[in-house]
């Protein structure tokens, strides 16, 4: 067991850290080159927005998990937005304290029994954001932590009474920028799907397949049709 503040096993980092993957595209092999703990089979990620103020928003995230060291414990979050981020819970297993930092919080997730090697279990993180959508532009940003295999889906639900007049998706910049007009960001053919809940609140769907290591996506959603650039909700 490994106290708050403390990271023995190095969680959340690798050595020879590189972009992209193998020219053969063996993702796994990739990972285990660059002596990556973990390798992600798929993940969902849910956002709920719940108010037209944006003063709450509801968030889970599942994730497949496979183990590429025997004995894995922790897993590692990072939560980064404006506002305030409350109501923490992870499934299954506990967390340990959470760690504050600038811009959100970081939370380890302890697992009992530990991983086998090889060993793939569904994690789930939910939390809420408060106050941490309230521009006329807001950002979702995804980063791809630790290589992955597979699909990310990306779904938002916004409110009746609160919904989006247009979107953009981009990926690449740097963390920290606060402006679609830095950090090399390109805008992303393949659109969301958009659609409606049962109760008729709109909803963008989108799904990254194999995304690559240390990736960053975003989802920019407008309120008006004025394209006017913002504060980030810096997310992820």
């Amino acid at each position: 067991m490994v106290k708050a503040g403390t990271n023995p096993r190095g969680l959340g980092l690798v050595t020879g850290e590189v972009f992209g993957v193998l020219d053969e595209e063996d993702i796994e092999a990739y990972a285990r080159k660059i002596k990556s703990p973990w390798l992600v089979e798929d993940l969902h990620y849910r956002v709920e927005l719940v108010d037209r103020k944006g003063g709450l928003a509801k968030v889970e995230k599942r994730t497949r998990l496979k183990a590429l060291e025997p004995g894995l414990q922790n897993y590692p979050h990072e939560i980064r937005a404006d506002g305030r981020t409350e109501a923490i819970e992870v499934s299954p297993g506990r967390k340990l304290p959470e760690e504050q930092k600038l811009g959100g919080v970081d939370v380890v997730q302890v697992f009992d029994p530990p991983f086998s090697f090889q060993e793939s279990r569904e994690v789930i993180l939910r939390f809420n954001w408060v106050d941490a959508f309230r521009n006329e532009v807001e950002y979702l940003v995804h980063f791809v932590r630790f290589p992955q295999k597979g699909k990310t889906r990306i779904e938002v639900i916004f409110p009746k009474d609160r919904p989006y007049k247009r979107y953009e998706i981009y990926r690449g910049g740097v963390a920290g920028e606060l402006s679609l007009l830095q950090g090399g960001l390109k805008l992303e053919e393949k659109k969301p799907e958009e659609g409606r809940a049962k109760d008729g609140r709109p909803i963008l769907r989108w799904e990254i397949e194999d995304p690559p290591h240390r990736e960053r996506y975003r989802l920019v959603a407008f309120r008006s049709e004025e394209r006017r650039v913002g504060k980030e909700c810096r997310s992820r």
